[in-house]
């Protein structure tokens, strides 16, 4: 590949990932219905017609986004040392929401509700297949599914920062989710892990 081509396509991905950047902090301010294309477009220094260049529609910025949190997620819990998969995949997920709180929620709940495959199914399947393997988790498979558990530890998550938006309060570090989150696991398990 030519010098050129290797900086017009390092420039397009640079140019990518600033549109994601910039939609991240402005869905993040004013709410994901409350942003136009033409002012992530405009806050991020380019034309409508690069916008377009990169993303097809706003549910596609929203879909790559979705896909981007994911990949991220299950990354960094492949790539710790911090313990037990399920531990460190939630409190990831805890960490990745503390800066952008309410467009991950968005997010989650428009995957959700979304007419199209869910890709946030990925965090479930993930986990029923460690709670389905895990002897940590016998005692509570004499109770319930690999899916009802995976369902109550996803659950701890959405309960918890629902909880927080529901009470006013500050999302903060998200330490205490972390820590309320651990807990619950070490419950369900009798499996006590080091404070991530």
């Amino acid at each position: 590949m030519s010098k050129a081509l290797l900086k017009t396509e390092g420039k397009k991905v640079t140019t990518h990932k600033q549109i994601m950047h910039t939609a991240k902090k402005l869905f993040e301010e004013e709410g994901i219905s409350g942003v136009k294309i033409e002012r992530i477009a405009h806050e991020t220094g380019i034309s409508r017609s690069t916008f377009f260049t990169h993303f097809n529609s706003l549910d596609q910025l929203l879909r790559e986004l979705a896909d981007e949190e994911i990949k991220d997620l299950f990354a960094a819990a492949r790539n710790s040392n911090r313990g037990v998969f399920e531990r460190v995949l939630l409190c990831q997920l805890v960490d990745d929401t503390v800066p952008y709180p309410y467009l991950c929620m968005e997010l989650f709940v428009k995957n959700l509700l979304s007419r199209e495959p869910c890709n946030f199914q990925e965090l479930d399947d993930a986990l029923q297949k460690t709670i389905s393997e895990s002897a940590a988790y016998n005692a509570a498979k004499k109770v319930f599914s690999p899916k009802e558990l995976s369902a109550l530890l996803i659950g701890s998550y959405f309960g918890l920062v629902f909880q927080k938006f529901m009470r006013g309060e500050a999302f903060g570090d998200g330490e205490d989710v972390k820590l309320t989150i651990n807990k619950f696991i070490t419950l369900i398990t009798n499996r006590v892990e080091d404070k991530l």
